[in-house]
């Protein structure tokens, strides 16, 4: 059987339907913020499909997403995450020392580079499709005055 967001409440000679407060959600938006969170970590964190997601949030927790809200989902995601995101590369390019690594990623089945530049308590990540300099000059963009590792 299918789960519901509607839940019977049923206690001693009492029986009413009772359905949970939806919390705040962003504006303008039909899901909240766990349906946000929970997709992005589904699909970036753990690398779950499009459809893999789908099946467990309309599935499992009755949400009713379509393929055109979750990516509608993502990108509210990306827009809450971008402003963020950017403060933990301007902190790894004001830190003193520097640690960077680059791994094989693949993107639509084609091999791009997931660079790895970090300080002791900070990790940008950044997949750029070439392995040399340009991707360098991308993350490097201003000036780093820091030991490079």
């Amino acid at each position: 059987m299918k789960p519901s967001a509607i839940f019977m409440a049923i206690g001693v000679g009492i029986e009413k339907m009772v359905e949970p407060k939806v919390g705040e959600t962003l504006s303008g938006r039909r899901n909240g913020n766990n349906a946000i969170a929970m997709s992005a970590h589904l699909h970036y964190g753990l690398g779950s499909t499009t459809s893999q997601i789908l099946e467990i949030l309309n599935y499992h927790f009755s949400v009713n997403v379509t393929p055109r809200a979750l990516f509608d989902l993502r990108k509210c995601a990306a827009e809450i995450l971008t402003p963020w995101y950017e403060e933990i590369r301007f902190s790894c390019l004001s830190s003193g020392v520097l640690h960077t690594d680059e791994s094989g990623w693949r993107v639509n089945g084609n091999t791009h580079w997931l660079w790895r530049p970090a300080t002791k308590n900070e990790t940008y990540y950044m997949i750029h499709p070439t392995r040399g300099e340009q991707a360098v000059n991308e993350f490097f963009a201003e000036y780093f005055d820091g030991v490079l590792i």
